[in-house]
This record gives C-alpha cells, structure tokens and sequence, in this order.
C-alpha cells in the first residue's frame, strides 16, 4: 500500500488535521472524543499539537500501561519503506512519556519534550504539545524529506473499556511504518483535513463514500474533486455523530482529491486506486466451470464480473499439467491435474493462480449409489446410537446430497479426490499422507520446475568469526518464528527466538507471509540454499521454532528426519501417529503447563509417542508456571545450545 501524504509546513505554519477514526471493530467515528492534530517542523525537530475532548477524563497514575487511561501515542518512521520506527505514548493531563526504541540499529536516547494544559480551554479538553528532536532520532530535515508517520488517542471510558482512533486511512498501521501515512516536510502550508472518510470499495470503482464533519456543516452543500474534473456533489446532513455527508463515486480518484464546502477546501484521506486494485486482486478467487469433472475436455476458468469491472477488463492465460507435472493440452487419464492460470489486467496487474482439478473415472451417475454414504451422528447431537444405526439410509442420502451438491464449485473436493486417489492401502493414515500434504508437496514439485516458487525472505546473523575464517564450516539454527511474526516486516522475525543468545550459530529466519501453516518442503528448500550460499556445516544442522513454528517444526521433521542432527519444538504439536519417524533424532520439545493457547498435552503425547517407539533421546521440559510463552526461558537457557551441538548428523 502506498500511503496517503501529508504535506507538513514549516514553523510558525501548522497543518490541521482532523480525521481520526477507530483503528479496530469497524469504522465507527467518535460520538464522545474529539480530536484535532496540529504538525510543523524546524530543522531542530517535529512539532506536535494535539486538542482532544473527552466527555470522560481518566488517567493511569503511573508510566506502567499507560495506554489503559487517556493517552496519546506517536509512531514515527525514520525512513520511508524501511521498518524501523519509535513510539512516544504520553499521558493526557500530566505530560508523562514512555519512550520505545523499535529501530534495529542506531538506537540512543530519544529526545521528547512535552507540555500539557487542562486548564483555560474548553471543558473536558487537554492540550498537548510534543517536540521530537530530529537528531536524536538520526533524521536530517529537509524540504521534501518523506517520513512514516501515526497518531493514536487511547480513550477510557467510564465503563474502563479502552478505544482507539488513528488517522484514517490505515489507522490500525501503527507498528509498520511501510503502511502508515505519509509525512512530507515543505515550506508552504496545506489546506487543513477537517473531515474523517469512510469508503465502502467492495464495489470499486463504484465507491460509498461518507465524509464527517463538525455540526456546524449540518446543511452546508460540498463538491468532491480530483485533478480530472467534479466527482461529486451533495449536502451535509444531521447524524448522532456529526454532521455526514453521503455521495457515491462512480469513478477511481487521483491523490488530489478534496472536498470544497464553505469556501474551504480539505484533502481527502483515501487509498490510492492502484493500491485498492492491487488488494482486490490479492484477495480475488479463481473459479472454475467445474473442479471435478469427467469430460475429455478441461473445465474453464472464470473470475467474478465484479473483479473484472474493478480491474478495468481480463485476460486468463491457463496451461494444464498431468500428474506427472507434464504440460497437457486434453485430460486423456483419469486423477490429478494442475492449472496455472495467468491474470493480467488492463491496469498493469499480474497474478499467477494454482488451482487442483480432478478427473473422475466414472461419470457422476456412479456416485448416486444409496450405499455411497455411511455415518452415524454423534450422541453429543441428541441421536442415540442404536437409532444412527437403524437410519444410516437417512444419513447416507444427507451427506451424499450435500457432496454432490458442491463437488463441482468446491476447490477442496478436487484436492480431497486427488489425494485419496493417490493413497495406497497400505499406507499410515498419518498428516504427512494426507491429501492436502500431497497437495502441497505436488504444487511444490511443479512451481520449483517452472521457476514460480515462492522465496521466503529470511532474516540472517553470522556467527562470530565468519568473516575472519574463510575455511571454517559453521552450524546452522533454522528458527521459525510464531503466527504474530508472520507478514511482510522481516524485523518482526528478531522479536523472540535465539538471536541474542548465542553467537555460535549462523541462524535463519525465514518469516511466513500469510501466517498459514508452515510448508515444509519449502522450509527445507530454504535449508537446500543456505547450503549453497553459506560455509555450513552439513552434519551440524539443526531446527527450531515457537508456537506456529513448533508446530512447522515437527511436521519438517517428520517429512525429512533425517536432514536434522536435533530438534527443539517449542509449544507445537506434531502427529503422535508418525512419531515411529523420529526415532532416530534427537528431539528436546518445551512447553508451559498453563498453556491455553496451544495445550501442553500435544507435547506430551508427542514425546510420550517417540518413547514408545523406541527413540534414541526424546525429551520433555514443562514449565509449571508458564503459559504460552514458553520461548523466553528456553531461549535464553545456554544448555539448550549445548545440547544441539552435541549432536551430528554423522552419528545417527
């Protein structure tokens, strides 16, 4: 996303900003806050001016959690597209500040004076003046300099529950500066931003839009335009929240649109139409005219008329392969086949698609069979079980209509069919076989052959020495982190895991993109280029991880148990059915007996598996005292270290 710009002028001239709305549950403008932003700049520092009232006053006596109680907190991004950033929360009425250095490098003291006023202005108001010095936080100001920028006010209610309101849009964009508005510092003032904005975009380029404005406005008409001419026209009217004005835009805007009323004119916080464009494609599903299907010809494919008008106009480019990943033209063989569907738009936009279909070898009519079906309903239901038995006919012919009912618009019957139809009797009824993994490990196979495989971007730290002794071969630490490491800030892999506590590793830290579950093939496809770009050590190989991560832990080893020399699965779970696997690697699992999160029994039954079948050294450490956060007291624990690099791969 690229963010909206706020031009900031320099001193004594100040923008004005008023347009904060919720940065959670929905876009609900404040009924009882009301808020107004005032931004310069100096070449000694930024200027910040807050006016807030609150119907309700209540402050946290002291620093600690002191966004609990009436409170505002700054985000400031030193560079523009990097991830480093400070916040500054500061209490409403007593000008206390709580500084949090989030940059990776360069950290020092920070520089934040703050003056508060409650008295002499409106009732129920407090005032805030802040000065961030520029270099204390390794800026150097200049006329068009671009800088990440994010206000929130924490406002506690009477009732204590605690709401915030950002800068629309993007207000819950607080803690990555890649996605915050945009600060650009200038000589000249802008038109001040008086009006909050909500877009309804589920439609675009057709879009809902509502401005909101003070009462004064109620009845005062408006003009919304860009730099291609008028988009809208109406008039202000009456809500419970302030004066509203309501238009429907029937074209994409430029980032010069604003809105004219009473002689003034106001920019307009909205998402750039690329940007919209770019998340309704990212979002966007392909469909096809059937997934499973027993024609000689493929099923084609399909996106909604609604994406299509979004994008200003398709084009789908599919190639077809054979389960043997060979490109096709006819489905000449019943089971798996794969389409990689090409989307490219009119506005630029490309994305690629992997869809699984199915080819059954009978017709449809093979699968009206009254035996196609058996079940019984749980007698948690209310159904006893002698009555489940008596009507399986009934049950049957439910579920078989509710199968056939989606077979053909359901992607995950074609995934489900196609893996059964791979699995051989005499295999386990494991996780690993199960039809999404050969799904998953199919898609894998054919994206690395045709060079679309994703990467994982990964964060890295050399151990002590590398670059001193070009002839040493080095361990390797794989840590993958938990789900709320996952996304598209690297840095957020260096929150928890090992990283400070050892230098005797090289550690890697690939970040999951979506926060899905980790997909181990390409896990140890990353470990496969580690190998290649960096002086590693092979019998020395060694994996880790928390939460999400333990659990991506297991299932890579599981997979491939034999590319490790130990593991240490921290809060995860794995499949007790497979353990038979693992007999041969070493495993130390950790886990908090508190844990509500990811309950400690499935470490537990993990290590109590492997000890049945006979592993050569599986361990367990429960924490009694420790909910999910198990990582922090094993990471820090050197025996942990100790232990991995007792072990090698040679000795198995």
């Amino acid at each position: 996303m690229i963010p909206t710009i706020i031009e900031v002028p320099r001193n004594p001239r100040r923008v004005w900003i008023k347009a904060f709305v919720p940065t959670v549950g929905g876009w609900t403008p404040p009924s009882d806050l009301d808020v107004l932003l005032g931004l310069s700049w100096l070449p000694e520092g930024l200027f910040v001016h807050l006016v807030v009232t609150d119907d309700t006053q209540s402050e946290q006596p002291g620093t600690e959690n002191l966004w609990q109680g009436d409170s505002v907190e700054l985000f400031l991004g030193t560079r523009v597209g990097e991830s480093h950033y400070v916040q500054f929360l500061i209490g409403s009425y007593h000008a206390k500040v709580v500084e949090v250095d989030h940059r990776t490098q360069g950290k020092g003291p920070l520089q934040c004076r703050v003056t508060s006023q409650t008295d002499g202005g409106p009732p129920n108001t407090y005032v805030l003046r802040a000065y961030l010095g520029w270099a204390q936080l390794g800026i150097v100001p200049k006329t068009g300099l671009e800088l990440a920028f994010q206000a929130v006010v924490n406002d506690r209610d009477r009732d204590g529950t605690v709401r915030q309101y950002g800068l629309h849009p993007g207000g819950s964009a607080y803690n990555d500066p890649k996605k915050m508005i945009r600060l650009r510092l200038t000589q000249e003032p802008d038109h001040a931003l008086e009006l909050a904005t909500e877009a309804d975009v589920s439609r675009f380029p057709q879009t809902k839009l509502a401005l909101v404005g003070p009462f004064g406005l109620v009845g005062t008409p408006f003009v919304i335009r860009d730099r291609s001419g008028t988009l809208a026209t109406g008039r202000f009217t009456k809500k419970p929240h302030g004066a509203v004005g309501e238009v429907q835009l029937s074209r994409a805007w430029d980032e010069t649109i604003t809105c004219e009323f009473s002689k003034r004119r106001s920019p307009l916080l909205l998402e750039n139409p690329a940007d919209i464009r770019a998340k309704l494609l990212t979002d966007a599903k392909l469909s096809f005219s059937s997934f499973v299907f027993t024609d000689s010809r493929f099923p084609t494919p399909e996106v909604s008329e609604r994406l299509e008008a979004a994008l200003g106009g398709v084009a789908l480019t599919t190639t077809f392969y054979d389960t043997n990943q060979k490109p096709v033209t006819q489905p000449t063989a019943p089971g798996r086949y794969g389409a990689v569907t090409t989307l490219k738009s009119k506005s630029g936009l490309t994305r690629t698609f992997f869809t699984t279909l199915y080819k059954s070898p009978g017709s449809h009519d093979s699968w009206q069979k009254p035996n196609f079906f058996a079940g019984r309903i749980p007698e948690e239901l209310g159904v006893l079980p002698e009555v489940s038995k008596l009507r399986q006919g009934e049950i049957a012919e439910f579920l078989r209509e509710r199968f056939l009912a989606h077979l053909d618009d359901d992607p995950k019957s074609a995934v489900l069919l196609a893996g059964l139809a791979e699995c051989k009797p005499d295999e386990p009824p494991v996780a690993r076989l199960s039809p999404d993994a050969r799904d998953g490990r199919w898609w894998w196979g054919l994206q690395q052959k045709l060079g679309l495989a994703p990467r994982l971007r990964t964060a890295l730290q050399l151990p002590a020495g590398y670059d001193s002794d070009k002839t040493r071969r080095w361990p390797l630490l794989l840590f993958l982190h938990g789900s709320g490491e996952s996304g598209d800030n690297l840095d957020l892999v260096k929150v928890h895991g090992p990283w400070k506590h050892t230098k005797e590793f090289l550690i890697a830290a690939p970040q999951n993109p979506s926060g899905d579950w980790w997909r181990p093939e390409q896990v140890l496809t990353l470990v496969e280029e580690l190998e290649r770009t960096y002086r590693l050590d092979t019998t020395r190989l060694y994996l880790t991880g928390l939460s999400l991560g333990g659990f991506g832990t297991w299932a890579t080893a599981l997979l491939a148990p034999r590319r490790f020399a130990a593991i240490a699965p921290i809060c995860g779970a794995g499949d007790p059915a497979d353990a038979v696997r693992l007999t041969e690697l070493p495993v130390w699992a950790f886990h908090g007996l508190k844990d509500d999160t990811v309950p400690p029994r499935h470490s537990q039954e993990m290590i109590a598996a492997l000890q049945k079948a006979g592993a050569r050294e599986a361990r367990l450490t429960l924490y009694p005292d420790t909910g999910h956060d198990a990582w922090s007291a094993t990471y820090s624990n050197a025996a942990l270290y100790t232990w991995l690099l007792s072990h090698r791969q040679s000795s198995l």
